[in-house]
């Protein structure tokens, strides 16, 4: 089981199993075009968390966190970071574009980037408008550092009952 916790403000984030994949209709691509069948050998998890979705009438803290996992089920990244007071979306595009520059930094030949945001996913691919400025910017980040990458796939999972 991997826990991240956010040293700032005791948000937690975990993986405790693999989630099941998503169905075909979530599957997608940049960079390199990988349709169809979007298995790689590196899987890169992102996840955000905010306390009270950063209501304006609350004080709240929120974190996201990053896992890369091999072949191997092994840990070969982990990270996390606390974002202050924001709202649970900004913290799942933050933790996107995170993994997104991961992903580019790391060299690999490809990756899948999973998310347990349908939200993000949907967004990333064009399926959803974004009306809100910090998490559109957050896309137009993550494209910018996977147009670096090479092959990714990005989808939305579920994790499994």
């Amino acid at each position: 089981m991997l826990r991240m916790v956010c040293d700032a403000c005791s948000t937690r984030m975990h993986i405790d199993r693999v989630p099941t994949l998503p169905s075909p209709y979530r599957m997608g691509y940049i960079g390199g075009v990988l349709q169809g069948n979007c298995d790689t050998p590196v899987r890169v998890w992102f996840d955000g968390a905010s306390r009270d979705n950063g209501s304006a009438n609350t004080a709240t803290s929120a974190g996201f966190g990053v896992c890369a996992v091999d072949p191997s089920g092994r840990v070969v990244f982990g990270g996390y970071g606390y974002l202050g007071s924001v709202s649970n979306n900004v913290a799942e595009f933050t933790a996107f574009a995170a993994a997104c520059q991961w992903v580019a930094e790391s060299d690999l030949a490809s990756a899948t980037v999973l998310g347990d945001s349908e939200l993000v996913a949907d967004a990333f691919h064009g399926r959803k408008t974004l009306h809100l400025p910090a998490p559109r910017h957050l896309v137009v980040v993550a494209k910018a550092w996977l147009a670096q990458a090479g092959t990714v796939c990005v989808r939305g999972a579920r994790p499994a009952p």
